[in-house]
């Protein structure tokens, strides 16, 4: 497939995919019908479209993550792909797509959206486009740690290589790598990890960002949404002992 060919049907399907493997909490929370899946859906669908233009057929997730770092890097991009127009079969899906993805939304405090039940910024006027690009920068997140190996969201880690918190376990919430500004994607190799640290008698909960050799599977046999014991609870224990 090359530019010129149709890419709206290969970006729907990347996109769909997507949204069912990464989306946070797991597939059974990626309602089919809900608002929230179908705007995170439609925004990395014409993302991934307005990228086939410029990079071929399939744009690298490390190159949408990039764009969807803030939603005006996505307007920037998709202005680009329709001054610019194809095929009109991806002309037509990317215009009427983009339209419902920057139009101000109805939203009244209770009732479906479109027919749609909805969850993200559920009492927002704001167009999805500025409330679901941080969704869609996270699932492209989670897209590029599948492809180049790494530890998922809401992994059971424990600290290794840093002498004030070896040894501790918590959570993997979040990734984060470099930016190449340049080459508009993310630097390559494993990401940093933001991680939750469990309570351990002297300190709360503890969020720290971390390399990918501070980190190794945890060893507790906990796993989420097994949380650990409060901090209050960790200290009595401590003290009973």
């Amino acid at each position: 497939m090359d530019a010129a060919e149709p890419s709206w049907p290969l970006a729907e399907q990347r996109a769909a995919a997507a949204v069912t493997r990464s989306w946070p909490g797991g597939a059974a929370l990626a309602a089919p019908d809900s608002w929230d899946t179908v705007a995170v859906r439609a925004l990395l669908t014409v993302v991934l479209v307005s990228l086939h233009r410029r990079s071929g057929p399939r744009p690298t997730w490390g190159r949408v993550r990039w764009h969807c770092d803030s939603p005006a890097r996505v307007r920037r991009l998709v202005a680009d792909r329709v001054a610019h127009p194809g095929r009109l079969d991806d002309d037509a899906a990317v215009a009427r797509t983009w339209d419902w993805l920057t139009r101000p939304s109805q939203s009244p405090s209770s009732g479906p959206w479109h027919g749609l039940p909805r969850g993200i910024a559920r009492d927002s006027a704001v167009p999805v486009v500025d409330v679901c690009t941080g969704w869609a920068a996270s699932l492209a997140a989670a897209e590029i740690v599948r492809e180049r190996g790494g530890h998922q969201r809401h992994d059971r880690v424990r600290v290794i290589g840093l002498s004030d918190a070896t040894g501790r376990h918590g959570y993997v919430r979040d990734w984060t790598w470099p930016m190449d500004d340049n080459a508009q994607t993310v630097v390559d190799g494993p990401p940093w990890y933001a991680v939750t640290l469990d309570p351990d008698g002297v300190q709360e909960t503890q969020g720290l960002v971390l390399a990918h050799d501070q980190l190794a599977p945890g060893t507790d046999g906990l796993s989420w949404p097994q949380h650990p014991p409060s901090l209050d609870t960790v200290r009595r224990l401590t003290h009973d002992r």
